[in-house]
């Protein structure tokens, strides 16, 4: 095998190393923006709950 093989195998490597860290990371995220707009959209619903107990 020579170098230029050697080279395009390592870069190829890379390549595919990277995409599946960049999979990863975009997941992450949007399970994080998931969990913060829940959390987000119960604390309006008990905020909402809470005034709707103060006016009756």
């Amino acid at each position: 095998m020579n170098k230029a093989h050697l080279g395009l195998m390592i870069g190829m490597i890379s390549c595919i190393m990277a995409s599946i860290i960049c999979l990863v990371l975009y997941l992450m995220i949007s399970i994080v923006w998931l969990v913060l707009a829940s959390i987000v959209l119960l604390l309006v619903s008990l905020l909402l709950v809470f005034i709707d107990l103060l006016h009756d």
